[in-house]
């Protein structure tokens, strides 16, 4: 199997608290949620790296551990 070769590429970019034209149909809820989120995304992997939030279907066939370890039961009188 040969290499590939993928090229991605970024226009109009504009720096975070750059002021925006919204248009009236622009939902302000959430979009000011969805920048919550990607700043808390910037934040954890400023500490733990690039790697530690990714997308689940980047992360390729993984397999459950069969040892009984997705088994554990919780203390008595706590969880009952």
């Amino acid at each position: 199997m040969k290499g590939r070769a993928v090229t991605v590429r970024s226009i109009e970019l504009s720096p975070k608290g750059s002021v925006e034209q919204l248009t009236l149909f622009d939902n302000v809820q959430h979009r000011m949620a969805m920048e919550k989120v990607q700043d808390a995304v910037e934040e954890i992997r400023g500490r733990f790296g690039k790697s530690a939030i990714s997308y689940a279907c980047l992360m390729g066939d993984l397999k459950m551990p069969t040892d009984g370890r997705d088994k554990v039961k919780m203390p008595g009188l706590m969880y009952q």
